[in-house]
C-alpha cells in the first residue's frame, strides 16, 4: 500500500522531534491507525452500466519557513459484481502529526483519504466516503447503501463527471482536482498528464485493469464529442433539450477538447 507511513514521515518525525526536544523545544506528536471500510454498496443499476474506482490520497504537509504540501493519488478500478454491488473494501493507514512549540513553531502532518467513486454514462459522478460510525446510517442497513443517481442533463455535466472520474485529491480538506483544465493541453502539458496518470495507476495484478479503465474513459470523451458532432444515439444517453450555447462558447472548441483529452488517455494507458 503505497503512502502506507508516508514515505517514513513517521521516522524522521520521531528523530526531529528527539534533536529538537534536546534543545529547549516542547514536542506534540500523536501517531494513530486510521480505519477506511467501505461496505458493499448497491449500485442501484445494471452492474455492466457502472464503473467503480478506489481513490488513495496520502498527503504531507510542513509548516515551517519554507512550508509545502505534498500529495501522492492512486486510482484503482474497482469490481461491480453481476447482482449490482460493489466489493467491500478495507484500508488501514498511519496518521501522524507533530509540532514543536518554540520561538519558531514548526510542524509535520501525514494524512490519508479514501474514497470510492461511481460513473454511469448519462449521470452525475458519485461519490461514497468510508463507512464511520458517527455518520448517518445508510438506507439498506450498516452494511448496504443503495446509491441514487441525478441524470447529467447536458454536456458539460457529463463531461464534468468524467473529469472528476480520474481527478486527483489535494488537502487540506480533501477536495478533488481534475485533471484536465476548462482550456485544451498544450504539447508539454498533454505529455505531463500522461506521466501524471500512469503513476496513479495502481502497480501489481490491478495494473492491467488500471490501463482498461483509461482506455474506457477514453472512449467515453470520444462519444461524448461524437454526440455534440451528430444526434445522440437513442438509449445510450438521457435526453435533453439543446440549449443555445453561453455567448463566446464554440462547440467546435469543446469536440476538440473532449477528443484532445481522449487522446491523452490512450497514450497514457499504452505506455
Amino acid at each position: 500500500m503505497r503512502g502506507f507511513l508516508g514515505h517514513g514521515s513517521v521516522r524522521a518525525i520521531f528523530v526531529a522531534v528527539g534533536l529538537l526536544g534536546s534543545t529547549g523545544c516542547v514536542p506534540c506528536i500523536y501517531v494513530l491507525p486510521k480505519v477506511h471500510y467501505f461496505p458493499p454498496a448497491d449500485v442501484n443499476a445494471p452492474a455492466n452500466e457502472v464503473t467503480a474506482v478506489l481513490v488513495r490520497a496520502s498527503g504531507q504537509n510542513t509548516h515551517s519557513i519554507a512550508g509545502y504540501t505534498s500529495v501522492d493519488t492512486e486510482i484503482v478500478s474497482l469490481q461491480v459484481y453481476d447482482e449490482g454491488r460493489t466489493e467491500r473494501h478495507t484500508d488501514v493507514t498511519i496518521e501522524s502529526a507533530a509540532q514543536l512549540i518554540s520561538a519558531l513553531p514548526m510542524g509535520w502532518k501525514t494524512s490519508h483519504e479514501r474514497q470510492i467513486r461511481l460513473y454511469r454514462p448519462g449521470y452525475q459522478l458519485v461519490t461514497l466516503k468510508p463507512w464511520s460510525p458517527w455518520s448517518k446510517p445508510w438506507p439498506n442497513g450498516a452494511d448496504s447503501k443503495k446509491v441514487e443517481w441525478i441524470p447529467a442533463v447536458t454536456p458539460e455535466q457529463q463531461e464534468e463527471a468524467l473529469d472528476g472520474l480520474l481527478a486527483d485529491l489535494r488537502t487540506t480538506p480533501w477536495k478533488s482536482v481534475p485533471l484536465f483544465g476548462p482550456a485544451p493541453p498544450e504539447e508539454d502539458e498533454a505529455t505531463e498528464m500522461e506521466s501524471s496518470l500512469r503513476h496513479k495507476l495502481a502497480t501489481g495484478w490491478r495494473a492491467r485493469r488500471g490501463r482498461a479503465l483509461l482506455q474506457y474513459v477514453a472512449s467515453e470523451y470520444v462519444r461524448l464529442a461524437d454526440q455534440l458532432e451528430h444526434a445522440p444515439p437513442p438509449g445510450l444517453l438521457v435526453s435533453y433539450v439543446p440549449q443555445a450555447p453561453p455567448a463566446g462558447a464554440d462547440p467546435r472548441e469543446r469536440v476538440e477538447r473532449l477528443r484532445l483529452k481522449s487522446q491523452v488517455l490512450n497514450r497514457a494507458a499504452q505506455r
